[in-house]
């Protein structure tokens, strides 16, 4: 599983596990977040991927939405800035997973092929 904001409420805090974990409940279920899971040849790039927020909204999104009222980063209340920080390591994180990666097919938590040219030189699956 790939945790998402709600992990975080009544008080959890984003940055208190490091950029990289995996937290096992049987031998194959866990949380992940940004790490790269292999079976039978096939990569699963795990990586929440928050939503990049955009400056002009910043105000209205932290006075609107939950998440700001119930989750810590760095044992301070969340703020906008916080999660455009997230955002561009756990893209980092996919983007670079993918390059590295040489499974015969790829399957991300978060899909960034929209958002990137395709390559002619790379056949592989992504899913």
């Amino acid at each position: 599983m790939v945790t998402g904001n709600h992990k975080y409420y009544n008080n959890g805090d984003i940055a208190a596990q490091g950029e990289s974990w995996q937290k096992m409940f049987l031998p194959n279920v866990g949380y992940y977040h940004n790490k790269v899971v292999r079976i039978d040849n096939v990569d699963f790039i795990l990586s929440t991927l928050w939503s990049r927020k955009p400056p002009v909204d910043e105000f209205t999104i932290q006075n609107g939405m939950n998440d700001y009222a119930q989750i810590l980063y760095n044992k301070r209340r969340l703020i906008p800035q916080n999660i455009n920080d997230e955002f561009e390591r756990n893209l980092a994180f996919i983007k670079q997973s993918v390059c590295k990666s040489e499974a015969e097919k790829i399957v991300e938590s978060h899909t960034i092929c929209q958002h990137s040219q395709p390559s002619k030189t790379d056949t592989r699956e992504v899913y």
